[in-house]
């Protein structure tokens, strides 16, 4: 009986032994990824858990809440492992190594106080004014590369981006799908300006450079193409009324 017991127990912690833990990022983006009842929800939460699942029932992911330039900066570091439904982009890849998922066309709104009776009809009418925006935020190439021509105030949350604008501290606050604009369509004081930009945004979720877990990229890629060509990520998306397309081959 001792022995049977013994043997029992370094099974358990054989089990315990491998289990591959996964650190991810979740942050607020409405409709995309946000936090709810204690862990990660939205499309971009479901898609990581199917993706881990497939590597094996020893791969678990743990999520926590923080914003994204606390993410970047583990990413940076390596203490991050998943940092999930992103734009993709060339500034990126010297941290982080992305898995292409689909893409969407993303509306770039700017929104205005109500009683402004200002309208602004270019990007370069844009420019001119003081811009809110959200810390760290990809928006469009348009937007980013002219970070350094424009006056623009940073925040970490939309909440707060909303309530600079009510109070008039700023002219304009920067807006898109994944950046709380339907909070911003919401709120009875703000409207947008008549200017807006379309695009084709590629959406990615990566794994930093710097992560004990990058020796797992290669089967990831695999599992996103094979998921890609069942349309179960479109699916995914879809079941939160989300519309994301691939490319044709």
């Amino acid at each position: 009986m001792p022995f049977i017991f013994f043997a029992a127990l370094l099974l358990t912690f054989s089990a315990k032994a491998d289990i591959v833990h996964w650190q991810a990022d979740c942050r607020q983006r409405l409709p995309y990824i946000y936090w709810e009842n204690g862990t990660c929800s939205g499309p971009g939460a479901d898609m990581l858990e199917l993706v881990i699942s497939m590597l094996g029932p020893q791969h678990r992911i743990i999520w926590r809440l923080v914003p994204w330039a606390r993410t970047m900066q583990s990413a940076e570091e390596g203490s991050v492992d998943l940092v999930p439904v992103h734009s993709c982009f060339a500034e990126r890849d010297q941290v982080l190594k992305s898995f292409v998922f689909g893409y969407e066309i993303r509306t770039i709104a700017y929104f205005k106080h109500r009683e402004d009776e200002r309208d602004f009809f270019s990007f370069d009418d844009i420019k001119k004014l003081q811009i809110g925006a959200l810390r760290g935020s990809y928006y469009s190439e348009q937007f980013n590369n002219a970070l350094d021509d424009m006056t623009v105030y940073t925040v970490t949350d939309v909440g707060q981006l909303i309530e600079m604008l009510r109070l008039k501290r700023i002219d304009i606050a920067i807006s898109s799908q994944i950046h709380g604009l339907e909070l911003f369509q919401q709120h009875e004081s703000l409207i947008p300006a008549t200017y807006q930009e379309s695009y084709k945004n590629y959406r990615c979720f990566s794994i930093p450079r710097k992560s004990a877990r990058m020796a797992f990229f290669p089967k990831i890629d695999e599992i996103i193409q094979v998921l890609k060509d069942r349309g179960e990520v479109t699916e995914i998306y879809a079941r939160y009324g989300l519309l994301l397309e691939q490319d044709s081959d």
